[in-house]
């Protein structure tokens, strides 16, 4: 379970709106025009802050769903600032999935206030179904051929709490209609970088690479297997 029982002050209800008809570039400025507006959003934010939406490209094969954001991405007002970020890319680089392929997005729109002053506190469930109206819409307006899921969080978000990601890692499950693949967040491999982590996480890509119809090399194919 991602969710914390710490739970802050009580959420509104989710939010709900419709985007008008148009290209995607108009449907994503509008939704972010939505997202500014939400006084809910806007209580979460500090001085200078902008809710935090995806990035990368609006034509993408693939959407990769993140955690909520964190305090670097916040300052950074980028999806996947810092090392998490840099692990992926290199994922992406060694999967070949170009900028072009890929939309990078946050399960929240704002950074979950730790309890204290210090650390890092996961969404709780309300937070999440509070922004997943957002989190969907950007899907929506991307239509990717594939979603995926990275970590606990996005899993949660996206199909609920059960299975666990542990389970539910390398297994694919419908989005309404979009296959969804769940696999681990970088974070996870930052913090267990050993070869059977890294392993794991790149059979899900090759999962990933398969679904999307991409070639896969030999070499691509014994990334970290054993020897």
């Amino acid at each position: 379970m991602c969710s914390s029982d710490l739970a802050p002050a009580p959420m509104p209800a989710a939010p709900a709106f419709e985007l008008p008809k148009g290209g995607k570039e108009e449907r994503m400025k509008a939704l972010r025009a939505v997202v500014e507006a939400c006084a809910e959003t806007r209580k979460h934010l500090a001085a200078g802050q902008r809710p935090l939406l995806g990035r990368g490209s609006l034509d993408a094969q693939v959407a990769f769903v993140g955690e909520a954001p964190s305090a670097e991405e916040m300052a950074a007002g980028e999806a996947f600032a810092g090392p998490a970020g840099e692990l992926l890319q290199k994922i992406l680089a060694a999967a070949e999935l170009a900028p072009a392929d890929c939309y990078l997005v946050p399960v929240m729109t704002w950074r979950p206030e730790p309890p204290t002053q210090y650390g890092k506190r996961p969404p709780t469930a309300r937070e999440l179904a509070f922004n997943l109206p957002y989190l969907r819409a950007q899907l929506d307006v991307v239509a990717p051929r594939v979603v995926v899921a990275l970590g606990a969080q996005a899993f949660e978000a996206l199909h609920g709490r059960s299975p666990t990601i542990t389970q539910a890692r390398g297994q694919w499950f419908d989005l309404g209609g979009v296959p969804l693949l769940a696999t681990y967040h970088p974070n996870y491999l930052l913090h267990n970088a050993s070869a059977t982590a890294k392993r794991t996480v790149w059979e899900d890509f090759l999962l990933l690479l398969e679904r999307l119809g991409r070639p896969v090399s030999a070499r691509q194919r014994g990334y970290f297997a054993a020897g």
